[in-house]
């Protein structure tokens, strides 16, 4: 059975609120998962349900698991930074050697972990990226758009990474249309790995049947970098 650790943890903006979960069994090697979730002001928090079910697919899969409250700024830029610190934190937190870190994240918290670089060889790096506000990214992150475009763009560039894309066709803020706009472009740019999952009957907030699909092509996903990295 998995446990949890509630505690705060300080960067150098403050504390954040976090919640680290335990796989029941652990590989030799650590797999560290970071969950981020969607917009603050909306009411996003690390109490998110759609965060909580994926949560098992992890921890199946011999994942530590943190979510965390991210603390809201106009931009979004500070919580990036934000991420960044807590990563390194909960890796000393951890000890030993990470073989596998996962950075996903929700709606507004896709923009986050897509600002977040690929973590110094031997660790592998892998960017998950559910539901990205594309239509109101600039909106959302104080016509700082640009900004996250240009940093997804240097990411799909890395001849390094590894990014999972997923999306529904019937998201609220997003059309369809948009979408295949914006994983063409992808498609074009991306020089590592990059994989795009367009979810049928999937909306923005994944709803019980389309969170069900989701949980099945995410495990799918890890089960294959897990298998061939």
């Amino acid at each position: 059975m998995a446990t949890n650790d509630d505690h705060e943890f300080v960067t150098s903006r403050g504390g954040l609120q976090t919640r680290l979960f335990t796989p029941s069994s652990s590989n030799v090697s650590i797999r560290l998962a970071v969950f981020t979730h969607p917009w603050a002001p909306l009411g996003g928090n690390m109490h998110d349900p759609v965060l909580h079910t994926l949560r098992a697919v992890f921890l199946s899969r011999g994942f530590h698991v943190l979510i965390y409250n991210s603390r809201p700024s106009f931009t979004g830029c500070p919580e990036a930074e934000d991420l960044k610190q807590l990563v390194q934190g909960i890796l000393t937190k951890l000890g030993g050697q990470a073989e596998h870190v996962v950075l996903m994240g929700y709606s507004h918290g896709s923009l986050m972990t897509s600002m977040h670089p690929i973590l110094p060889t031997p660790i592998k790096t892998y960017h998950i990226l559910l539901s990205y506000p594309l239509s109101v990214r600039g909106f959302i992150t104080f016509f700082r758009g640009a900004t996250y475009e240009n940093a997804l763009k240097t990411l799909v560039q890395n001849p390094e990474s590894k990014v999972l894309a997923l999306y529904g066709d019937h998201d609220q803020f997003t059309s369809l249309q948009n979408y295949e706009r914006w994983v063409t472009q992808l498609r074009s740019d991306a020089s590592g790995r990059l994989n795009t999952v367009k979810i049928e009957g999937g909306d923005h907030f994944w709803a019980q049947k389309s969170c069900e699909i989701l949980c099945v092509e995410i495990g799918k996903w890890l089960d294959d970098i897990l298998g061939t990295d």
